[in-house]
């Protein structure tokens, strides 16, 4: 089926017709997609899910006239849905690094932990590859146990947000330290001594 057969199909408020075009697309369409994700780390039930938003924004670009036909319907679809994977790997990655950031507060909070031989020195030893203001903020609020108001008058910022956006911040490179390294938060908070 050519872009004008599935462009007029999808036009034509026939649900027949628009499920006539709407197969065409998914034919030759959906195993690229398919094989793209699943050579990008993906699934067979994210690349499906993802194909089926990016059928839905297709058919509202063509409902809203937003698809003009620049490029053709397969490449427009696939566009779509690339870009679609791309926001799903950033959640997915955002929602990684927040877990990952919770896991080594857990770390840093336990003091138990921290002072079994051999833990406290790992820690300490990646704090101490930090600059100096970001060892100096994990050590004001997690082991001195500062407020982000103590913090922020310490280092002359300009809110507590601040304080917390440069806290979040430092985490984020001690988990790259900790990557870097090969050690992870749960190895630390399962270490027995």
């Amino acid at each position: 089926m050519t872009d004008q057969e599935i462009l007029i199909k999808l036009n034509s408020g026939n649900t027949s017709q628009q499920n006539e075009a709407f197969e065409a697309i998914y034919l030759e369409v959906y195993p690229l997609i398919r094989n793209f994700i699943l050579k990008n780390n993906g699934s067979e039930e994210t690349s499906l899910d993802l194909f089926q938003d990016a059928m839905v924004i297709f058919y509202n670009h063509i409902r809203e006239r937003r698809f003009q036909g620049a490029s053709s319907v397969s490449t427009y679809v696939f566009g779509i849905s690339r870009n679609l994977w791309r926001a799903y790997l950033r959640k997915e990655s955002k929602t990684i690094q927040l877990e990952e950031i919770s896991q080594l507060e857990r770390v840093l909070v336990s003091d138990e932990q921290i002072e079994l031989a051999g833990v406290s020195s790992v820690v300490h030893r990646l704090l101490g590859e930090l600059g100096e203001n970001c060892r100096k903020i994990l050590y004001m609020y997690y082991f001195e146990n500062r407020s982000m108001m103590e913090v922020k008058e310490y280092f002359d910022l300009g809110s507590d947000q601040a304080a917390k956006t440069k806290k979040y911040r430092c985490m984020q490179q001690l988990i790259r330290l900790f990557r870097k390294h090969k050690i992870t938060p749960e190895s630390i908070l399962d270490f027995k001594g």
